[in-house]
């Protein structure tokens, strides 16, 4: 199981940062083309402040194999020559030039009914098509695909370093039949020292990959999460700025994590039982985000954009978290010496209402 997480990491890691950054290129900005209407006539909309119905002309015959994006973190509807055709959408939609011509005509009268004024229109076309139309292509700087790749290189180079550095704690983080298992009896004297330099450079690494992986979910589902407006990526510089703090965000909570269970577990007179709990929740780490990963290449192969797939991702490490608790409790169970009702009490203040807090601020 190790073995396979290390290849997958190796594996995965470029294609989550490269997967989008191939998949369109953009033709013309149509905001320049915006009209709003007012006083009976059809205005420039940067002329008007109500901007709450935009409209636009859009020649097909002009832009054989192209499409138009629109994206916006709010939901929009979209009409074409006075018919409805999408409505209560947000995220990033695509609409193809020639099949719209084909049911109306090859003059497109587009009009766009919003709840907020960020919204983009982009005139776009696949790159597998570009060959035919490389006079039209103007190709727009993705930063944040930009920011991904050379932080996947970052991530790659920083996990091979670990793998040499220490192999073996490196296989016993990667384990995840121990994760689940209710016994461990083969313990190295690394996972029992778990503030050693060695561990604290594997904290630094789940902190940056876990960081890393959220920022490509705040990225798609924008709209949803209320942290995701935080951490947005205008620029390179800015994407690593955002990623270290959100990283740095993230190792605080984890030595936050590791204080709390150091303070309980004194408190209940059990420290024994410090490093097999933070242990294993690094342990965690390392697979409710390998799961993540895995996940979002079947949306980039399979050309998933809607932002609600990748807020479900929050569930799905929801979800593992709370599954964890009941493997913990069960991991404990034989080997504190209180009872099962001070134990749950024990697991409620170190694990389940830190969690809930957590959940909390991230989603509301």
């Amino acid at each position: 199981m190790a073995r396979f997480f290390i290849w997958f990491t190796l594996w995965s890691m470029p294609v989550l940062a490269a997967a989008q950054s191939s998949e369109v290129s953009v033709i013309k900005d149509l905001k320049a083309d915006w009209k709003v209407y007012q006083d009976n006539q059809y205005l420039d909309a940067d002329k008007s402040d109500n901007k709450s119905t935009i409209y636009f002309l859009v020649e097909a015959k002009v832009f054989k194999g192209a499409s138009l994006q629109i994206e916006s973190r709010k939901k929009f509807s979209v009409f074409v020559n006075g018919k409805l055709i999408d409505s209560d959408r947000s995220g990033i939609v695509l609409f193809d030039l020639d099949s719209l011509s084909a049911l109306y005509s090859s003059h497109l009268n587009f009009g766009i009914v919003r709840q907020a004024i960020e919204i983009s229109t982009l005139l776009v076309i696949r790159n597998s098509a570009s060959s035919k139309n490389e006079n039209l292509i103007v190709r727009k700087a993705h930063h944040f695909f930009d920011f991904s790749i050379l932080a996947s290189i970052i991530l790659l180079i920083f996990f091979v370093i670990l793998l040499r550095s220490n192999p073996r704690l490196t296989f016993d983080y990667l384990n995840f039949i121990k994760l689940f298992s209710l016994q461990e009896r083969e313990e190295s004297s690394m996972t029992t020292r778990i503030t050693s330099s060695i561990n604290l450079l594997f904290y630094t690494f789940v902190s940056l990959l876990t960081s890393f992986l959220l920022m490509i979910i705040f990225h798609f589902a924008y709209a949803e999460l209320s942290l995701a407006n935080v951490f947005q990526v205008d620029t390179l510089t800015e994407g690593f700025y955002q990623w270290m703090k959100l990283a740095s965000l993230i190792l605080v909570i984890l030595f936050g994590k590791l204080t709390l269970v150091s303070l309980f577990s004194n408190l209940y007179k059990s420290t024994e039982i410090t490093a097999l709990q933070f242990f294993n929740f690094i342990r965690l780490f390392f697979f409710t985000f390998g799961i993540i990963s895995f996940l979002m290449i079947l949306f980039f192969v399979t050309k998933v954009l809607d932002p609600d797939w990748y807020y479900n991702l929050s569930f799905v490490a929801i979800v593992l978290f709370v599954f964890w608790e009941v493997i913990i409790f069960l991991k404990l169970m034989s080997r504190v010496p209180f009872r099962i009702f001070h134990l749950f009490f024990y697991l409620c203040a170190s694990e389940l209402i830190p969690l809930v807090i957590l959940i909390k601020v991230v989603f509301y």
